[in-house]
C-alpha cells in the first residue's frame, strides 16, 4: 500500500529489525526437496542472500553470468561481475560456476528466448536465459536477489528525476515520458502489427493514471513524489522483471525465489520512511541510466545515496 503506516522505529533500530527478516526470510526460502543453489552477481543483494544461505548449506552451489572480454575495452569491461562474485565466492566458500556469454550467443539464443517470453519485456532476458540454462545443470532451485532495489530505492537518479513537482498533474506526465522515451504511442501500433486490433486502443498514460491517480490526494509533499515513484515501479517494473524471471527459468525446469520479496519484507519496506532508503539531496547529480555504468558508479561514490538502510544491515554479510 502506497500509505502504509510508517514504522515506530529510529534508523539502527529499524536495521536491526531488517536483519531479523532477512535472515528469517533466506532459511524459509531454503525449504526444499531438491538441491538449491543462488545467483552471485558480486552486488550487495544477491551477495548477502548467498552470505546467509551457505551458513546453513555447506559448500552451497553458487552462479555467476560473465561476458567474454576480449573484444571490449574501456567502459565496457565494467559490465562484467566475475571479478567480483568470485571475491564472495571465496569469502562464503561456496562452489562457484561461472558461464561466459561470448559474441554470437546472444543471436544464437534470440529464437528459443522469444518463444518462452512471448511478448517484449522489461529485463535482462538472454544473459537471464543463459544462466538459468547453466544453473539448471546443477540444481533445481536457485535464489536470486531481485527486489531489493525496487523496495529500497536502489535507483535514486529515476526518483529524484521528477520528484520535486508540487503538481500532481505535471509530475504523471513528465514521469511518463520518462518511462514511454523507448517507443512512442503513436509508433507503438505500428511496433506491435501482429496484433494491432488488439492494442487500437492502448494507450501507455493510462496505465500510468490507472497505478498511481488513485493515490493524488495522498501527495502533499516531494518526499510524496518520490515515494509514489517507488510505489509505481514496484507494481509495474518488478512485476515486469519477475514474468521474465519465472518464464526464462521455468524453460529449463528451474525455480526461482526471491528472499527480499518476503511478505515480511515487503510489508516492513512500504512502512520505512523515505529517510531509511534515500538522502533525498537537494544538490541531486542528475544521470542517464541507459549511459555506461561507470556513470551510476560516479553517482554513487558522490552520494552513497539509494538503499541506506540495506547498505548498513548487510555489512554483516557483504564487505
Amino acid at each position: 500500500d502506497f500509505c502504509s503506516k510508517k514504522i515506530n522505529l529510529n534508523f539502527d533500530e529499524a536495521c536491526q529489525k531488517f536483519k531479523y527478516l532477512f535472515d528469517r526470510s533466506v532459511k524459509r526460502q531454503l525449504v526444499s526437496d531438491v538441491e538449491i543453489g543462488s545467483y552471485l552477481s558480486g552486488g550487495i543483494d544477491s551477495g548477502s542472500i548467498t552470505s546467509v544461505a551457505s551458513k546453513y548449506i555447506d559448500k552451497l552451489k553458487s552462479f555467476t553470468c560473465g561476458f567474454d572480454l576480449e573484444q571490449v575495452s574501456n567502459l565496457e569491461l565494467n559490465y562484467d561481475e566475475r571479478k567480483s562474485a568470485r571475491k564472495m565466492s571465496s569469502l562464503f566458500q561456496t562452489q562457484h560456476y561461472e558461464s561466459v556469454l561470448k559474441p554470437g550467443d546472444m543471436e544464437r539464443i534470440i529464437p528459443k528466448l522469444s518463444w518462452h517470453l512471448e511478448e517484449p519485456r522489461i529485463g535482462q532476458s538472454y544473459p537471464n536465459f543463459h544462466i538459468a540454462n547453466y544453473a539448471s545443470k546443477f540444481v533445481k532451485v536457485v535464489l536470486s536477489g531481485t527486489g531489493g532495489d525496487e523496495l529500497f530505492g536502489g535507483y535514486p537518479w529515476r526518483y529524484y528525476l521528477k520528484g520535486n513537482q508540487g503538481n500532481f498533474s505535471k509530475f504523471l506526465d513528465d514521469y511518463h515520458n520518462y518511462w514511454q522515451r523507448l517507443i512512442k504511442n503513436k509508433d507503438i501500433l505500428n511496433f506491435m502489427m501482429p496484433i494491432k486490433k488488439e492494442i487500437k486502443d492502448y494507450d501507455t498514460s493510462l496505465l500510468f493514471k490507472n497505478v498511481i491517480s488513485k493515490h493524488s490526494d495522498k501527495v502533499s509533499s516531494n518526499d510524496d513524489y518520490i515515494n509514489l515513484s517507488l510505489y509505481f515501479e514496484c507494481k509495474t517494473f518488478l512485476h515486469s522483471l519477475l514474468i521474465v524471471e519465472d518464464k526464462l527459468s521455468m524453460a529449463h525446469s528451474l525455480e526461482t525465489r526471491y528472499p527480499f520479496l518476503d511478505n515480511d519484507i515487503v510489508d516492513f519496506a512500504m512502512k520505512c520512511p523515505l529517510k531509511f532508503k534515500l538522502k533525498n539531496l537537494k544538490n541531486f547529480i542528475s544521470i542517464d541510466e541507459n549511459e555506461f555504468r561507470n556513470k551510476q558508479d560516479l553517482f554513487f561514490l558522490k552520494t552513497n545515496d539509494g538503499k541506506k538502510l540495506l547498505r548498513k544491515s548487510l555489512l554483516k554479510y557483504v564487505p
